[in-house]
């Protein structure tokens, strides 16, 4: 079951349980996060095409930090979980929202989110390329927390 939880000055202020909830909030920041029941693999060329992805790779924990820095990417970071469990955090208007995300979901984040991405356990997932290479931009959102705070 899905979880997003929503922080604003180091409070919880909602946490919602369910598909049809999570995926209305996250819509209203042009987040997309969908079921994948089943994938594909002989159609993912396609849709990579079709969606203009220059490519697509599988990844584990291995491969990049456990706990990443807040950072944006240029174009849209769209990752399929295969297996395992991470945490998505958004940065969105002095909020935090941490969506909990698990085998089978689908997370669409569109170019210039600030987020951060935390492997909560072992995971497998598939990530699809705009450009050549993995570009990102890190963030440092702890000024913009503590303006945020001091302003409440």
């Amino acid at each position: 079951m899905i979880k997003l939880t929503v922080y604003k000055n180091n409070e919880r202020i909602q946490v919602v349980f369910g598909e049809d909830d999570a995926y209305t909030i996250l819509l209203q920041y042009d987040i997309v996060y969908q079921k994948c029941k089943d994938v594909e693999f002989s159609v993912i060329d396609d849709y990579c095409k079709d969606n203009g992805y220059k490519g697509w790779d599988i990844y584990h924990p291995s491969e990049l930090p456990i706990n990443m820095n807040f950072h944006y990417h240029n174009d849209n970071e769209e990752r399929i979980i295969l297996q395992g469990k991470v945490k998505f955090i958004f940065y969105i208007e002095d909020c935090l929202y941490e969506l909990q995300a698990i085998a089978g979901d689908w997370v669409i984040i569109p170019g210039g989110m600030v987020h951060s991405f935390i492997a909560i356990e072992d995971f497998e997932a598939i990530r699809f390329f705009g450009q050549e290479e993995y570009v990102s931009i890190d963030v440092d959102i702890n000024s913009q927390l503590k303006k945020s705070k001091n302003n409440v």
